[in-house]
């Protein structure tokens, strides 16, 4: 099971069709690196599931094994580190049927933050690419735009007539997003998602004229 999107690039401001926009919103650029826990092994079995892990570079993501067990969960893209550390420890202990416990093994993180951070934020791998990729882009001059995301998903509108519009339009997206991404979950897994508020999306940037 996999919860996808990332984030990328600094506080930055910039134009669209000739409107500035101000955005506040953490990305990262170039590469992400991981960093395993010190006297942290795995079985075979999990070694196997790392490798799944180690595969496809984005962050934030987190891997999670079980000293009890063969078991392992991971997750990657997600918009901020605690939260990706939470939903794979949470995934690990669902699939150990929470017995035992489940301990971190690794994180993968922006070149930029530091390997003992406890915290860290900002838009993932896929949202970073859309923020400054077909967001930015595809806005209409006169138009209206908006990009939503939650903690594991995001959402893009644009050539909207009014802010009311585009901003519903976004958070519907986002909400199409997370739905497919909890659908992968089991009942016990969707909940706790939901408790924790992995399904809300919001509104984080706005195109206006």
């Amino acid at each position: 099971m996999l919860f996808t999107r990332s984030l990328f690039a600094a506080a930055a401001a910039f134009s669209l069709m000739g409107q500035a926009v101000f955005a506040e919103i953490k990305t990262y650029a170039g590469p992400v690196k991981i960093g395993v826990v010190s006297g942290s092994t795995l079985t075979t079995c999990q070694a196997k599931s790392y490798k799944g892990f180690r595969r496809q570079k984005e962050h934030f993501g987190a891997f999670y094994r079980s000293e009890t067990n063969q078991c392992a969960f991971w997750v990657r893209n997600f918009n901020d580190l605690k939260s990706a550390k939470a939903a794979a420890h949470k995934g690990c202990m669902i699939l150990s049927e929470n017995k035992g416990n489940c301990v971190l093994h690794a994180i993968m993180v922006p070149k930029d933050v530091p390997l003992d951070a406890t915290q860290a934020s900002g838009l993932g791998t896929r949202a970073s690419r859309s923020f400054t990729g077909e967001y930015a882009t595809k806005q209409k001059d006169g138009r209206h735009g908006a990009f939503a995301i939650s903690k594991t998903s995001y959402g893009v509108s644009w050539n909207w007539k009014n802010t009311a519009e585009t901003r519903a339009t976004a958070i519907a997206y986002c909400n199409e997003d997370v739905a497919t991404l909890m659908s992968t979950l089991n009942i016990e897994g969707r909940a706790w998602a939901k408790k924790n508020g992995y399904t809300t999306c919001r509104v984080i940037d706005v195109v206006s004229p």
